[in-house]
């Protein structure tokens, strides 16, 4: 039977699913891909930031040294007031900049470090004190022996979170020593919308390429399948489609309990329209035919054409009667068209039509036997006729 729309829209879903599963992997590649660049745009961004930090503190560095290098930080010890200075500024860094945490450290040892300053409020619980002592990562290490910028991969520490982390060494200017490092933190939470904004916007554009790819795919699959059973002449579907709908079509109406009638046409001394007119005429002469019994057949009647110039119609829920009142007003259509054929004689056309109606038990080929003998008796009767098929 003809393709409903609740079948069409199962098989692009099918296509749908199929392309999901094709473009998944390069979709979640891409997703991952931006991630890392993400992540990796954000250690830069800290390591940037750090060594901006940076190079405000080396601009009072004697000050700072003398911060650094007291053996001990109780009140009275230090510079006060530069040290809260140095607070401030970091703060109103971290405040501008919109990064997670700003700090300032020096090397105890291999693997530890002091922290000096930070832009956290001195008041709250992740404020860490002048002198408070933390262990050392690859990076500071990297940063504090071999003096440059550097990065930490993601890290996820089960109190902070994910973050990352940029370095920028504090020199001193007058030996170039490494006397300390500017640490600036990004957790992944101060970037997870912007990474979930960007990984939804992948997946739109994925969901786009992939409706559009599906209904290409869809289309193209529709167009071959069409031309599979369309003749290429006239339009209409071929023999084979005829074969193959008229079996399932006989199956559907004993089901049913419905008529089934079949019309089956000839075209009247079609062959001397050949003869005299050529075949692209003769051609011509078939497509409009074709084009009257589409104007005057249901959706969901099925025309095909049969052979040479014979072509026959399925009329589902149609019984011999009502299929004879549709040929006679096909054939009364055509006997009154007027065709020219490229300036040439006006050429006159009339049908034979046989009809048959399907009886119980009986099979597709028996009930075209039975309209190719009405129109048979059409043929050898006179011509431009209809003829309803009789046992007798």
């Amino acid at each position: 039977m003809k393709i409903s729309y609740g079948i069409r829209i199962v098989n692009f879903l099918i296509i749908f699913v199929i392309t999901t599963g094709i473009l998944f992997i390069p979709t979640y590649l891409t997703v991952n891909k931006t991630k890392k660049l993400f992540i990796d745009e954000l250690g830069i961004n800290a390591m940037d930031i750090s060594l901006t930090a940076a190079s405000f503190i080396e601009e009072n560095i004697e000050l700072y040294e003398e911060l650094s290098s007291a053996d001990e930080y109780i009140e009275g010890s230090y510079n006060e007031s530069y040290y809260k200075k140095m607070l401030k500024l970091l703060q109103k860094v971290k405040k501008e900049t919109d990064v997670d945490y700003i700090f300032t450290e020096k090397k105890v040892s291999e693997t530890e470090i002091a922290y000096i300053l930070d832009g956290e409020d001195p008041d709250s619980e992740s404020f860490s004190p002048l002198g408070t002592r933390d262990s050392m990562s690859k990076e500071e290490l990297k940063a504090f022996n071999e003096g440059i910028a550097t990065k930490t991969d993601l890290i996820k520490d089960k109190y902070w979170g994910y973050y990352i982390t940029g370095f920028a060494p504090i020199f001193d200017k007058t030996n170039g020593e490494v006397i300390g490092l500017v640490g600036v933190d990004f957790s992944l939470e101060h970037a997870k919308e912007i990474i979930n904004g960007a990984t939804a916007n992948i997946f739109i554009i994925f969901l786009l390429i992939n409706i559009l790819i599906s209904i290409t795919v869809y289309k193209l699959l529709y167009i071959y399948h069409k031309r599979l059973k369309i003749d290429y002449t006239t339009g209409l579907y071929n023999k084979r489609y005829f074969e193959d709908y008229l079996k399932m079509a006989v199956q559907i109406v004993q089901q049913k309990g419905e008529p089934l009638s079949l019309m089956m046409v000839d075209v009247d001394n079609f062959k001397k329209i050949n003869d005299k007119y050529g075949h692209i005429a003769g051609d011509k002469v078939l497509k409009a035919i074709a084009g009257i019994m589409q104007m005057n057949l249901r959706d969901m009647d099925i025309c095909s054409r049969f052979g040479g110039d014979e072509i026959v119609i399925i009329l589902p829920g149609t019984n011999e009667v009502d299929a004879a009142v549709a040929a006679e007003r096909i054939r009364e259509k055509v006997f009154n068209l007027d065709l020219n054929i490229d300036d040439m004689d006006s050429i006159g056309v009339t049908l034979s039509i046989g009809i048959a109606e399907l009886k119980n038990g009986m099979r597709g080929d028996k009930l075209t036997e039975h309209a190719d003998k009405a129109l048979y008796v059409s043929k050898n009767t006179g011509k431009n006729k209809v003829t309803i098929y009789n046992e007798a």
